[in-house]
């Protein structure tokens, strides 16, 4: 509960800013991927089949088209009831309808008394790959495509992604994390389709990367951001700036970035505690009276690597600094604690091992004997990519990027089992959805549903990009 009123002082600024009432709790959807709409999973009880209570149906989605309804209770698909898990089966369901010839898939419906026998006829996809691993490259290109054109409706005058994240803060992250989308997947501000998106996302970041002016403090609490703006906005800077045409740069508006990007290694630096970890940001213990969380060290040190292959050296003895703290976090099997003080010190997870893996791989500090150690850890975890608190689509991008890093077998087997998560949060329209887990339930909020879907959209498609080069400076082999 102590995180889930962080999480409640995160997010409140943005809802002030906006002049909102304090926001309401709101229920946790599954998402059903491309047939669209959301639901619930609903257990056998009296009188009641297992199956997914179907909550949305989105507007002429195959869903709709096919006749299912909010109320109705969908009990199996292809022929089958449901078994154990509704959820899962259907998703297999899905993708194997997409590879057939007519892409039709029958679903079995309770409407009170009423059992409907319907069709959904899903959208033709591109030729998926068969046996539950990697998409293929068919398929994963028309997802990026799709969720990059709807990315770019989602762009607002100013050139940023809208982000219920910390006010300012908040947008510097989803336009750099946007940005890197249209990146990775080979376009520059210089040319291609979404040249102009890219170069209004980049001056964006540019004049507002680590600026905070509202909300520095809340219920007497330091509640400095700053700290996720400087790391994002620094990720994707350095991305610009090794993928841009150099001359093209030094003549366009974004002529300031390496100035910027030393700025930024400066704060970065200056920001870092005593201990050799990060908060939130500068300025003293947070809402729950402790300061330095690893996960922080991970984008900050993923940052200064990226900025590292861009020229702008870190400082070596803060450097050394920071991996102390992060050692210091990580036990014998390589599970990387929230922090090196109780009770923090207790809370350990696989998700964050694969984050210290990635930012120890854009510093080019595989040979510590540490990197051993949470690579490991992240590959023995990763059909619990969707584990952990705060924002679980996060934790499968750094999942991802270590099992790509891993190899063609860590790979696959990241495939193996997160395909179904990719099928399943897919929307018709090209975006992707949040999903609840366990520990969003428990806590009662769930990040990626509170940042919106250009959230999660970038995160997947940052995933989907890996294969084709996507991220050089972040995740390179």
């Amino acid at each position: 509960m102590r995180l889930a009123r962080l999480l409640l002082l995160i997010l409140l600024p943005c809802a002030v800013a906006q002049a909102q009432k304090a926001p309401q709790p709101v229920p946790e959807y599954f998402n059903l991927g491309p047939l669209g709409g959301k639901c619930i999973s609903q257990l056998a009880a009296a009188g009641q089949p297992a199956g997914l209570l179907i909550a949305k149906v989105t507007d002429s989605a195959p869903a709709a088209k096919a006749g299912l309804k909010p109320g109705d209770v969908l009990t199996g698909c292809a022929d089958n009831d449901f078994g154990k898990n509704p959820w899962r089966e259907l998703a297999l369901a899905i993708e194997t309808a997409e590879a057939a010839e007519d892409h039709s898939l029958k679903l079995k419906a309770q409407r009170g008394t009423e059992t409907l026998q319907l069709t959904a006829t899903l959208a033709p996809p591109a030729k998926a790959s068969a046996g539950g691993l990697a998409p293929g490259a068919a398929l994963r290109d028309k997802l990026i495509a799709d969720a990059l054109a709807w990315l770019s409706r989602q762009q607002q005058p100013d050139g940023s992604w809208q982000n219920n994240f910390s006010v300012e803060n908040g947008l510097v992250v989803q336009t750099s994390l946007a940005g890197l989308c249209f990146l990775a997947a080979g376009f520059t501000p210089e040319k291609g389709d979404y040249a102009t998106e890219l170069r209004k996302a980049a001056e964006f970041v540019l004049e507002t990367v680590g600026e905070q002016k509202q909300y520095k403090r809340l219920q007497g609490k330091n509640n400095d951001q700053t700290h996720w703006s400087l790391g994002y906005g620094a990720i994707f800077l350095a991305h610009v700036q090794h993928q841009t045409d150099a001359k093209w740069l030094a003549k366009s508006s974004l002529k300031g970035i390496k100035s910027k990007l030393k700025w930024i290694a400066g704060r970065i630096q200056s920001g870092m505690e005593d201990g050799g970890g990060f908060g939130h940001g500068p300025g003293g213990p947070n809402a729950l009276d402790y300061i330095e969380l690893e996960a922080m060290s991970n984008l900050l040190l993923s940052a200064l690597g990226c900025m590292q292959r861009c020229g702008i050296e870190p400082d070596a003895k803060k450097l050394d600094k920071m991996l102390e703290f992060a050692r210091a976090c990580t036990d014998e099997d390589g599970n990387v604690a929230y922090s090196t003080t109780a009770p923090q010190s207790a809370v350990k997870s696989p998700a964050r091992s694969a984050a210290l893996a990635n930012a120890m791989a854009s510093l080019r500090k595989t040979d510590d004997p540490i990197y051993a150690k949470v690579q490991a850890c992240a590959q023995r975890n990763l059909e619990h990519a969707f584990d952990g608190h705060s924002t679980p689509t996060m934790h499968q991008l750094a999942f991802a990027m270590a099992a790509w890093r891993g190899g063609a077998d860590n790979w696959a087997e990241y495939w193996k089992h997160n395909r179904v998560e990719l099928t399943m949060a897919r929307n018709p329209g090209g975006s992707f959805a949040y999903r609840p887990t366990p520990e969003t339930a428990m806590m009662g909020t769930n990040l990626d549903r509170d940042l919106t879907e250009v959230w999660t959209t970038s995160h997947w498609v940052l995933i989907l990009c890996l294969e084709k080069g996507g991220l050089p400076l972040w995740c390179s082999k």
